[in-house]
């Protein structure tokens, strides 16, 4: 979902601008791919301008929904960019177990990820954060520029390592249910 209309320096019009509005280049892309677990990060913006029709909507194609705001300063990150992560999981998807709450994991996870001890790097071999999410964009990578002024502009990996934290913990209890 784009986050230009979302977005706090944007031009705050929400889902009523086209760009972001829901259907289907947005949450309609869902029922088509169907997947057990979805994640959506947008600016902070989102909570006033078009949450509650993002969580309705996820609602009505039958999603499980948590969300957590996660600050960058939170992670030992020099700026104050916050963004939203939705976690989306399938209704039914866990029929044994139902997930602790995210609420009651994400202190750790920062914690985690705040003293990973990963590089903010822009160096060659970049580590790892959470199964496989790297963190960081290398230099000296041809074209690599616009990489790492995107890098700049979202949402930091670090942010994003917290919400693929919570997937991973959700793919497990999954797994954990099919054994």
């Amino acid at each position: 979902m784009p986050c230009v209309c979302t977005s706090n320096s944007g031009n705050r019009l929400g889902l009523a601008d086209f760009r972001s509005a829901p259907g289907e280049n947005n949450l309609g892309s869902l029922t088509s791919v169907d997947p057990a677990i979805a994640l959506i990060e947008n600016p902070t913006g989102l909570l006033s301008r078009g949450m509650a029709t993002v969580l309705k909507d996820l609602s009505k194609i039958r999603y499980v929904c948590e969300w957590e705001t996660i600050p960058a300063y939170c992670l030992g990150l020099p700026r104050e960019r916050e963004r939203v992560f939705i976690v989306a999981y399938a209704d039914g998807l866990f029929y044994r177990q139902q997930p602790t709450p995210w609420a009651d994991q994400i202190g750790n996870q920062i914690t985690q990820v705040r003293f990973s001890h990963e590089d903010r790097s822009f160096k060659p071999g970049i580590r790892e954060v959470a199964s496989g999410v790297p963190v960081g964009v290398a230099k000296g990578i041809k074209g690599n520029y616009d990489a790492r002024r995107a890098y700049g502009l979202s949402c930091s990996p670090r942010q994003a390592a917290i919400a693929w934290k919570r997937i991973d913990y959700l793919c497990g209890l999954k797994s954990s249910q099919e054994a």
